[in-house]
């Protein structure tokens, strides 16, 4: 029984020696997969960090783009209050013009807008009761002068200048109109002279 044993004893060395050969060779597989995951990692976490790089730097540009942007927003509309102000500056002085030169430029529009037509040419109240002897000839004689025919009456709601009323079709020739009218014209040359756009 001895030689069965030998056999045996030699089957199961030779069995124990492969076993430790395949464990060794599973062992030297693993450190080198672990190695190769390990720069696999490596390279992941590399490339990683380059893009949160990339994605701060174009935040950060963005960002500034935006800071840039709400900046020249809060100029803008500093230049546009600005603007804005002068616009009513000049319509109150106009408003509260002397008499004189309120006349003068009521008669001015009168003189760009008449036509020869009846109809009538309404002021405010206060317009009426305030109105010289010599501007209301003045009306009189330009209407006649250009053809129209034309009656003067007070409205409620005109204020600041005159409607020329000609059978519905109306000639809204008060500041608030005027100013509504060319409020970008004027706007354009405020901002021009100011900020030498």
């Amino acid at each position: 029984m001895a030689g069965i044993d030998n056999i045996q004893s030699e089957i199961l060395q030779e069995a124990q020696a492969a076993a430790d050969a395949l464990i060794e060779d599973a062992r030297a597989d693993a450190k080198k997969l672990a190695a190769e995951s390990a720069e696999e990692l490596d390279a992941i976490r590399r490339l990683a960090e380059g893009d949160c790089e990339r994605i701060r730097a174009a935040g950060q540009v963005r960002l500034a783009s935006r800071q840039e942007m709400l900046r020249r927003q809060e100029i803008l509309r500093r230049k546009q209050d600005a603007v804005s102000g002068l616009i009513a500056e000049a319509y109150d002085q106009l408003a509260n013009e002397d008499q004189e030169s309120y006349w003068q430029m009521v008669l001015s529009l009168l003189d760009a807008h008449i036509r020869p037509e009846k109809g009538r040419i309404c002021f405010s109240q206060r317009d009426l009761e305030r109105m010289p002897k010599e501007v209301r000839t003045s009306i009189e004689k330009r209407a006649g002068e250009a053809g129209a025919d034309l009656t003067i009456a007070a409205d409620a709601s005109v204020a600041n200048g005159f409607v020329l009323d000609f059978g519905g079709i109306d000639e809204n020739c008060t500041l608030k109109a005027i100013f509504a009218e060319r409020y970008e014209q004027m706007q354009d040359a405020v901002s021009a002279i100011l900020w030498q756009e």
